[in-house]
């Protein structure tokens, strides 16, 4: 990641996603065998964000956003944030968020911040959309970049 990359590629890597997207609908086909239908896909700098359904599904999609909430250098670039995409199958609401929080050791109260921002503020699609936390289904993935901590001496097995 450089500058010029946050500066020239606000949307992401297009050629990249791209050639993501045709690998993941063959994979989905061959794994499941059944054909997919991408149903929209976002990306800003370093995080990308796509959904699929499965074809048989297609005519039961509405209500598709995505959008970017950059939280990088003061909410003005976007290698950190969130990209997000939201539909609806029938009468179930979806939100699928990729993140990229704040670094650093010292920064776990900006990252808390950032990440209450995406999923309480107004929500990354635009207007009128639906409250990320309202959604039925939320999908949270991303780099967190939280640390454990962990009490010296801690048995670390425990976690396993």
């Amino acid at each position: 990641l450089t500058a010029a990359n946050v500066v020239t590629q606000a949307a992401g890597d297009v050629a990249q996603h791209a050639r993501f997207e045709e690998a993941a609908l063959r994979g989905l086909e061959e794994a499941l065998g059944e054909a997919f239908v991408k149903v929209q896909g976002i990306g800003m700098v370093g995080l990308y964000i796509v959904a699929f359904v499965a074809k048989r599904l297609g005519t039961s999609i509405s209500g598709v956003a995505a959008g970017r909430r950059a939280s990088g250098l003061y909410g003005q670039a976007g290698n950190k944030g969130a990209v997000g995409v939201r539909f609806e199958v029938e009468k179930t609401a979806i939100c699928a968020l990729s993140v990229h929080l704040e670094s650093g050791q010292n920064k776990a109260a900006e990252r808390a911040a950032q990440l209450q921002e995406i999923l309480f503020g107004p929500p990354p699609f635009g207007r009128p959309a639906m409250p990320v936390t309202k959604h039925d289904l939320v999908v949270l993935a991303g780099d967190f970049n939280f640390r454990l901590a962990m009490p010296a001496g801690a048995d670390l097995a425990s976690l396993r």
